[in-house]
């Protein structure tokens, strides 16, 4: 076996840098034939040789270049020669744009990605190594800074981003067409369309970073290193908001609460708003979105909404709320007959009602009290529950009174008839032993009874 050459040495430290893999792993290279992929295949060969990998290479066919066809051929080709499984794959770009809208750039990386990933979850792959280098980064940064970003968009493309690793992230386009040159036994194909500066990327290649670089003729070194710097910057910004958040967020299976007033730093704020959105709906807001809703967590009146990217957002009296969804009001409803033992179950709510000549239950209603049926419901308009010492008072505002968030009251299922509460699960209950005498509906057992209403 061949000593490694400089730029092979160059990537594996790349490789052991960021830990991208360990040694052994199976490593699905996507590979169009082009310089960039081509070099990452060499690499990867030689890697596999030496026992540190297990490759395997995928081509999609994106149906968009009539040289598709013997690309695909060329890569099965190199394969089959070297010894690694080729696998092609046909997306069909054109109906995607059509059926979204999307751009041709957005609708291909879309579907290669979606190829990528199924191929290495049929075959067994672990990771889907892609050929991005050091120029491509530059590129993204220059990108993201004229779309409008912020530091982690200043990160530009992650050494890995689940199982997408970037092991060429530290070598340039002139070091990868060296290598080509030097050690490569095939020609790499090359795609006519990598050249047309219609599309932004191009533009940026060929056109934008050659101006600027008459300026800085290290401007591509400068803003690789500061995507670098910047994701090491937001990764130890992550880890003061991780503290953050176990001391002060309060995490519900409806979403999240944070305290207020809110005098920590407008910088933690935003990073706290986009880690709510990452654990609860995989999403991330944009700029304007991101500070409104710090501006509503700082600035906001009690009662103040805002709905953006998949959550609700609420200011209460010394919390701001995010949830999933509004809460739907539930329309079904479970009932117990008079005379008879029965199981009431509603959402996560179940409880056991039998009739009982005493009050032996956790929950205990004069029979004769009932007005219609006894059953679980969410409240209706002119609830109202019964207070010791106070009387009948209106649940809603009891609601009001109790600061329950308007997002979470019609969501509560209660135990009712048709005019009275006598239990709000998991907010409130009622007199257990009433004055009225028997027989009762004995709900539950007295000696267990937990706030969902299990017994």
């Amino acid at each position: 076996m061949d000593d490694p050459t400089a730029f092979e040495k160059k990537v594996a430290a790349t490789v052991a840098r960021e830990r991208l893999w360990p040694t052994g792993a199976r490593i699905l290279a996507a590979c169009s034939g082009g310089p960039d992929s081509l070099a990452l295949l060499g690499w990867l060969i030689a890697e596999m040789r030496r026992g540190q990998v297990q490759a395997g290479v995928v081509y999609v066919h994106h149906h968009l270049r009539a040289a598709a066809d013997a690309e695909a051929a060329y890569v099965e080709r190199i394969g089959r020669e070297q010894g690694v499984p080729v696998y092609i794959r046909h997306v069909d770009v054109p109906k995607r744009r059509k059926e979204t809208g999307e751009s041709t750039e957005t609708a291909a990386r879309v579907l290669r990605y979606r190829a990528l990933t199924a191929v290495a979850e049929a075959e067994g792959y672990a990771y889907i190594a892609v050929a991005h280098h050091a120029d491509d980064q530059a590129e993204t940064v220059l990108h993201h800074l004229l779309r409008g970003t912020g530091p982690r968009g200043l990160r530009g493309m992650l050494p890995r981003s689940g199982r997408i690793v970037r092991p060429l992230l530290g070598v340039t386009r002139a070091e990868i067409d060296a290598y080509l040159a030097a050690y490569c036994p095939y020609l790499p194909c090359t795609d006519e369309t990598n050249t047309d500066t219609a599309y932004l990327r191009n533009a940026l290649r060929h056109d934008v970073l050659p101006y600027l670089a008459q300026y800085n003729p290290n401007l591509r070194a400068g803003l690789c290193r500061l995507a670098a710097i910047m994701r090491e910057e937001t990764d130890w910004a992550d880890t003061l908001t991780d503290s953050w958040w176990r001391e002060h967020a309060t995490v519900t299976a409806a979403g999240v609460s944070l305290p207020r007033p809110a005098v920590w730093h407008t910088a933690l704020c935003r990073h706290v708003v986009r880690r709510v959105y990452t654990d609860c709906v995989q999403a991330t807001p944009d700029a304007r979105q991101t500070e409104t809703i710090v501006t509503l967590w700082r600035e906001g009146r009690t009662g103040a909404r805002y709905a953006a990217r998949g959550l609700y957002w609420e200011v209460e009296a010394h919390r701001l709320t995010a949830r999933r969804q509004p809460v739907a009001p539930r329309c079904d409803i479970a009932s117990a007959a008079a005379g008879e033992t029965d199981t009431l179950v509603l959402g996560p709510v179940r409880v056991r009602v039998r009739r009982s000549d005493e009050p032996d239950g956790a929950i205990n209603i004069p029979v004769a009290a009932v007005c219609g049926r006894l059953c679980l419901r969410t409240r209706r308009p002119g609830d109202r529950i019964v207070l010791p010492r106070v009387g009948t008072q209106k649940w809603k505002d009891w609601l009001i009174n109790h600061k329950v968030p308007r997002g979470e009251r019609d969501g509560i299922i209660l135990l009712a008839d048709d005019r009275r509460i006598y239990c709000a699960f998991g907010y409130w209950q009622g007199v257990s032993v009433p004055d009225e005498p028997g027989p009762y509906w004995a709900i539950g057992d007295r000696r267990r009874m937990q706030d969902e209403g299990t017994d």
